[in-house]
């Protein structure tokens, strides 16, 4: 455990397991309808409580944000960020809506806008 990143996650680095990762269409659109807003200047998230099972997460990076390089690094790095604070998530699902003010920030900042707002979904699910 690095003590200025916070918690690992407890599963092996690599790809997210499915169990946590929202992948059909609909839960994405469940989401938009009936999810709380916690916004931020690099991206929004949308949450949706559970009542059983990990947090799972969802990603929307649209052409807005860059061309595919741009936005494939921007979901790789916010991939990683959440990983590193998947253990402390509560049981939620959440989709994050990035902005294209994501494509330009730095490492450290898209790590701080996420321990941000996990940081407050926490509050709000404590």
């Amino acid at each position: 455990m690095n003590p200025a990143r916070g918690p690992i996650a407890p599963h092996a680095p690599g790809p997210w397991p499915k169990r946590a990762r929202l992948r059909v269409r609909s839960e994405f659109l469940l989401l938009q309808a009936r999810g709380r807003r916690f916004t931020g200047p690099l991206f929004a998230l949308l949450v949706l409580p559970r009542t059983e099972g990990p947090a799972r997460i969802g990603l929307t990076v649209s052409r807005k944000v860059g061309n595919a390089v741009v936005r494939n690094r921007v979901r790789r790095r916010l991939r990683e960020a959440f990983r590193r604070r998947w253990a402390t998530l509560p049981p939620v699902d959440l989709v994050c809506i990035v902005r294209s003010a994501a494509a330009d920030a730095s490492w450290d900042d898209l790590v701080r806008e996420v321990d941000r707002l996990v940081g407050a979904l926490a509050r709000k699910h404590a």
